[in-house]
């Protein structure tokens, strides 16, 4: 297996974002499980920048389900 690559904090938060802004499209579009799969990706990037946004977007599926 090759190995994976090493991204910067950077990289990280920017990934983390772009997956939080997908996600909020997939709500959109109707797809929960799609956007809970995206939001939790997010949550367990560690990415700081974003995790809490990640938790409270997640937060809003809870009435949609």
């Amino acid at each position: 297996t090759p190995p994976q690559p090493a991204f910067t904090p950077e990289e990280i938060a920017r990934i983390a974002r772009n997956k939080l802004e997908l996600a909020a499209e997939y709500i959109e579009l109707g797809d929960l499980g799609g956007a809970r799969t995206l939001i939790h990706e997010v949550i367990e990037s560690n990415d700081p920048a974003t995790r809490d946004d990640a938790r409270a977007l997640l937060a809003t599926l809870a009435p949609l389900s």
